[in-house]
């Protein structure tokens, strides 16, 4: 049974999210509509619409922080990153955590409007799902760019050993972003200035910092989102085919189903 049919018996991968995960965010900056408007259509084929709340993105590259800016480019790369706006997707992640603390939840999932659900059977994401809610976790990535290979937990589930890079369809528990809010700082002065002391800025850099790390972080198998092909604010890489980059990672560090 295809994820994307609609008229077919069973739930839909909106309905399954909704029985998982007490709300499902996706982030999106105020000025790219066009990453919402096809961010909507894709959720559409996948029963999302109405399950999935829109949170605006932070932009900090206006003209009170100007002064600011700058650009990393790391060494041996052609890409440059501008440090505003990592410095406002950090800011947009925390404050989702921060809404879904407010409003009581204990369990969320946050897309990226970049993100592109595989078209993986329905009953696969229902194995996956409730595999994971036998367990008691921290993080969940439903996809990701995998830095090191994980440990095999069971056929549907991984077991990170690092936070891997790329958050753009992630699920946080309550207790893991509790964390997350004591370390990143809420006041944006702080917040970049804690970040102008880290050589290699990034929200998935920052996951990976000591206070942050976890022995409870898992990962789908197979891998149920990549990111799509789409021009970004954060850097000057446009059309850089990452979906399949990500998969290659994936296959290279996947481990063998006993």
């Amino acid at each position: 049974m295809s994820a994307k049919t609609a008229d077919e018996p069973g739930p839909t991968v909106g309905q399954l999210l909704s029985r998982h995960f007490d709300h499902v965010y996706c982030v999106n900056l105020d000025h790219r509509n066009d990453r919402w408007n096809e961010t909507l259509d894709h959720f559409g084929e996948f029963g999302l619409s109405g399950v999935v709340e829109r949170y605006a993105g932070v932009n900090f590259k206006g003209p009170e922080l100007e002064h600011l800016e700058r650009f990393i480019q790391p060494e041996g790369k052609e890409t440059r990153y501008s440090f505003l706006a990592k410095c406002g997707c950090i800011a947009a992640h925390r404050g989702v955590v921060a809404d879904a603390e407010e409003r009581g939840f204990e369990r969320i999932l946050v897309f990226e409007d970049d993100v592109k659900l595989l078209d993986v059977p329905a009953r696969v994401w229902a194995g996956i799902l409730e595999d994971l809610s036998a367990e008691d976790w921290d993080l969940f990535f439903l996809g990701a760019t995998y830095t090191q290979p994980p440990a095999r937990h069971s056929r549907n589930l991984l077991r990170l050993v690092e936070n891997p890079n790329a958050y753009h369809a992630c699920g946080y528990s309550r207790g893991y972003w509790r964390r997350m809010l004591e370390a990143i700082p809420e006041d944006t002065e702080d917040l970049i200035d804690e970040a102008s002391s880290w050589e290699i800025l990034g929200f998935d850099v920052w996951m990976r910092s000591e206070s942050l790390t976890s022995d409870a972080v898992f990962g789908a198998d197979p891998m149920l989102a990549t990111q799509r092909k789409s021009d970004s604010d954060i850097s000057n890489l446009h059309g850089w085919d990452i979906e399949n980059f990500q998969l290659a990672q994936f296959e290279k560090m996947r481990p063998p189903v006993e």
